[in-house]
């Protein structure tokens, strides 16, 4: 929660007066932190029911359902490490 409350804020080692820090960038910043959030939760609740699926072989959605939620919260925190 502190995480997605920090993105509408200019950080401590930050200059307030570079364009990257102005309110509407912080604002869709942090918009779309709660967006993608909210859609990663999503994803993982649905993908938990992945066995009853009546797509997909049984081996992947077997895969799906145990694996799917580690696997989306490893991907979707990459693009921190790598900007």
């Amino acid at each position: 929660m502190q995480g997605m409350v920090s993105e509408f804020k200019v950080p401590k080692e930050g200059n307030p007066t570079l364009d990257k820090y102005q309110f509407h960038w912080l604002y869709v910043n942090g918009l779309l932190g709660i967006i993608f959030t909210f859609v990663l939760l999503y994803s993982a609740l649905r993908s938990r029911r992945a066995r009853s699926w009546s797509y997909g072989t049984g081996w992947f959605r077997n895969f799906i359902a145990e694996y799917g939620v580690p696997l989306m919260v490893l991907f979707s925190g990459q693009d921190d490490r790598i900007g």
